[in-house]
């Protein structure tokens, strides 16, 4: 896992470094620092053929997943495989930041951060290892798609988890009302597709679209 400064500062919505205060800056530093040691990063995933589809839903065969939602058919729709993944920071960041939040705010809104950047590294990590396997069998993939974006609805994450076997393997549960424990994990999907195109992340299938700060500054909020 590598954190990048400026991801994290971008997580903090700080645009222009040159404004920032030498003490936030050093903090950062430190905060990344700290997430390096207390991190027990671990990921895992498994790939499934696409058994059946709909306009608004995905069906996993063997998975026991139905992924629902306009946005992840159109996802997929090119797609008869696809890998599931999750992958977690660990417990032990969730309990630093909560720790912080009742003794340093500002350090523990540092520190969240970094850990955001942290597990979108550790995804990164993981998504590496699939774009490896789908081109051992001739295909490409296209970007990770996560529970929440678009209108893909949050209540899958049980099923995902069941079907990746996720606590026994990373440790890695969901509440009652859809929220990950750790905190700092994410699931995602990923097609294996031929189509070049579906690889590029498009900000069409967000929420924030058009009202989005990083998309006023000319930015974006993924890779």
């Amino acid at each position: 896992m590598q954190i990048d400064r400026n991801e994290v500062l971008r997580y903090l919505r700080c645009y222009n470094e040159e404004l920032l205060d030498s003490a936030i800056l050093n903090m950062v530093d430190e905060c990344i620092a700290e997430i390096g040691q207390i991190a027990r990063e671990s990921s895992t995933y498994a790939v499934f053929e696409i058994s059946g589809r709909g306009e608004e839903h995905v069906e996993l065969g063997g998975a026991g997943i139905v992924l629902r939602g306009r946005s992840i058919a159109e996802h997929l729709a090119d797609c008869d495989t696809c890998a599931v993944m999750a992958a977690t920071l660990g417990g032990e960041v969730d309990r630093r930041i909560r720790t912080y939040s009742k003794t340093d705010l500002t350090r523990s809104i540092v520190l969240d951060s970094c850990a955001t950047a942290g597990i979108e590294s550790v995804c990164d990590i993981c998504e590496e290892s699939i774009k490896q396997l789908a081109s051992e069998q001739g295909y490409g993939t296209n970007f990770r798609f996560s529970p929440g974006y678009g209108d893909m609805p949050l209540d899958v994450q049980p099923q995902i988890l069941r079907a990746l076997d996720a606590y026994r393997r990373i440790g890695l549960t969901v509440t009652e009302s859809l929220i990950l424990v750790p905190r700092k994990s994410v699931t995602a999907i990923v097609g294996f597709t031929k189509n070049k195109e579906r690889s590029r992340r498009t900000c069409a299938i967000c929420s924030m679209n058009g009202k989005c700060e990083y998309q006023k500054r000319g930015m974006t909020c993924g890779s």
